[in-house]
């Protein structure tokens, strides 16, 4: 029996084949633990959560380019099951060009949902070679799956909501600095080249994209 593996915002889910989703990763509670709202599921779930957070995450940072140049993005790396498992969940905010990047070796269809995470995001779905295939908006809470369009994401990158908009990135975009897949070297910006600003500039608009 082949089980199709998921990522998601909050939890890696996979869809079995008669159609169930079991959620990995349920955390183990102990009641001898002191933690605030012992009564509150909720209130434990997040406790621990937080608590995880506190060993730190891998953080990189990212050159896009836009129509007058770069945009630098600070962004944290989902590069391990446990990672990608918790993602953005319980967050209460997110710095405004800050981010989380998802790593899917090989690539694949990716599904993400918003269970436990209440921070409105924007999602770009990435190829091997650091561009951008679909750009989607997910709602705090939402638990319907959003499905990649393309079957071969080796990215994704979460932002705050509407920041691709704000910052003028398109679908199309090659973004710079992404860890590569398979021991290759990443691609790198040359920001003192204006010719290779220019390619980069004109990436923006080249090729076919998907969408839904």
């Amino acid at each position: 029996m082949c089980n199709l593996r998921l990522s998601c915002s909050c939890r890696a889910v996979r869809l079995m084949s008669n159609g169930a989703l079991w959620l990995a990763a349920s955390l183990p509670l102990h009641p001898t633990t002191s933690f605030p709202g012992a009564a509150n599921l909720p209130a434990v779930l997040e406790y621990l959560e937080l608590r995880k957070d506190s060993f730190g995450w891998r953080v990189i940072e990212l050159q896009i380019p836009n129509r007058t140049g770069f945009v630098t993005l600070t962004a944290e790396l989902a590069d391990t099951e446990s990672k990608k498992e918790r993602g953005l969940m319980f967050r209460q905010s997110l710095p405004e060009n800050s981010g989380m990047l998802f790593i899917f070796d090989p690539p694949t269809q990716a599904a993400f949902w918003m269970k436990n995470t209440r921070i409105p995001l924007s999602i770009a779905f990435i190829d091997n070679q650091g561009r951008i295939l679909e750009i989607r908006s997910m709602k705090p809470f939402d638990e319907t799956l959003i499905w990649s369009v393309s079957n071969a994401v080796a990215y994704a990158l979460e932002v705050n909501e509407g920041w691709f908009d704000r910052h003028g990135i398109q679908m199309g975009t090659r973004i710079f600095g992404i860890p590569s897949l398979s021991g290759k070297p990443e691609r790198r910006a040359n920001h003192s080249d204006p010719r290779g600003r220019i390619r980069a500039r004109n990436e923006v608009r080249a090729g076919s994209f998907w969408t839904k």
